[in-house]
């Protein structure tokens, strides 16, 4: 396990941490030894052992103590259904979901609250599936028993892109293509589709717009065979009446501030997003829509 593969997702824990600071001294003192527990899902770090997950976030919640008065502490791990029901009994006071996983847990606790989303330029995600300009290929049916890529460090709407949408209709994505390589990024991946290696890559959009812009001519020797719906971005939530409005407050203003410093950028990066937004109006509809094309898995 390398670090490029882990940190990201841990520093999207750490930024909530680091961005607290902003809490003025009063405040320091009525949050003095209180706990805030913040919860997040399995996905958010495949394959990364619990104990690094922990290791790396040391400084975050040193910081934390320090800038606030108040026990930081992370929860990694579980489904969203899981940290739905924790969210909902107080067991975390914040929980950070992707943005189909929080329209699940809202499926068994619909009173739980998207706080701010978590924007890379746009305030959706699409997944793609990607294959050279001069390929044969009309439809993702065209690569089965083919070599395609999918990434490490893929969000949720990939895999489910990959499952759903690519693979045969309930058949496991390994039984649909020949095989799945897992290149350590997008742009391996990509490199590997333009030299013929692959049949085809599942590719996150912001990830190929990414590519072509910094690889143009490249770029120009592929094109998306199949895109995904739109997927609502990564979602910071709450249980309301769990934390009072002044704190819920200053927590949504210090993340919305955080690419006004260099600290905060900095973890921007490593969380492979370009800031924290308000939730846009049509993400209620989103959530809605997004739940009914890609179900949870039980309910599939």
């Amino acid at each position: 396990m390398t670090l490029r593969t882990w940190l990201p997702a841990v520093a999207c824990c750490g930024t909530l941490f680091l961005l607290l600071s902003s809490v003025n001294a009063e405040d320091k003192d009525k949050a003095k030894a209180a706990t805030l527990r913040i919860g997040t899902t399995q996905s958010m770090f495949r394959d990364t052992p619990a104990w690094q997950v922990q290791f790396a976030m040391r400084p975050f919640k040193k910081m934390l103590e320090e800038e606030t008065g108040m026990t930081g502490e992370v929860v990694t791990g579980g489904d969203p259904e899981h940290l739905g029901a924790d969210l909902s009994d107080n067991k975390v006071q914040l929980a950070v979901f992707q943005g189909v996983e929080f329209a699940w847990a809202r499926l068994k606790n619909p009173k739980l609250q998207p706080l701010i989303i978590c924007v890379n330029k746009e305030k959706f995600v699409k997944a793609t599936l990607v294959v050279r300009a001069d390929s044969k290929a009309n439809a993702a049916a065209d690569l089965h028993g083919e070599t395609i890529a999918l990434p490490r460090m893929s969000r949720e709407h990939c895999h489910l892109f990959l499952e759903r949408r690519c693979a045969k209709a309930d058949e496991a994505p390994e039984k649909s293509f020949a095989k799945i390589t897992t290149p350590a990024n997008a742009e391996d991946a990509l490199d590997d589709v333009v030299d013929g290696a692959l049949a085809g890559a599942v590719i996150d959009l912001a990830a190929l717009e990414a590519y072509k812009a910094r690889k143009p001519g490249r770029g120009e020797k592929l094109k998306v065979l199949l895109q995904s719906e739109a997927f609502p971005c990564g979602i910071v939530a709450c249980n309301p009446g769990t934390l009072d409005e002044a704190t819920v407050g200053k927590i949504k203003t210090a993340l919305l501030n955080a690419n006004k410093t260099t600290q905060g950028k900095n973890f921007l990066a490593l969380c492979r997003i370009t800031g924290f937004e308000n939730v846009p109006d049509n993400y209620e509809q989103l959530f809605k829509d997004i739940a009914k094309a890609y179900p949870p898995t039980a309910t599939k």
